[in-house]
């Protein structure tokens, strides 16, 4: 059933488009993905609480390794992609 799950997600409007977006390299750090996949729906995606993923955007060095590959699975592109993404953003902030 989780399979279903994810690929219902991964076909999913926001989804795919964020999946082009990151595969062409037009998505750089956690805030231009989450242009593109409201926060609300990723955090529902991800099955974790909206509380624990604004803590986790407000300090991204929290994300846990399980939080990348999640959102990669969901999104339908490379772990080490979205691992990309975060580190960006950790540098960043």
């Amino acid at each position: 059933m989780y399979c279903w799950f994810l690929c219902w997600m991964i076909n999913e409007a926001p989804f795919s488009t964020a999946k082009k977006l990151i595969l062409t390299d037009n998505i750089k750090n956690i805030s231009e993905l989450l242009e593109t996949i409201p926060k609300t729906v990723l955090a529902k995606a991800m099955k974790t609480s909206p509380k624990r993923f604004n803590g986790l955007i407000e300090n991204p060095q929290l994300f846990t390794f399980q939080d990348a590959y999640i959102i990669a699975d969901l999104i339908g592109v490379s772990k080490e992609k979205i691992l990309n993404i975060i580190h960006s953003t950790c540098e960043a902030s």
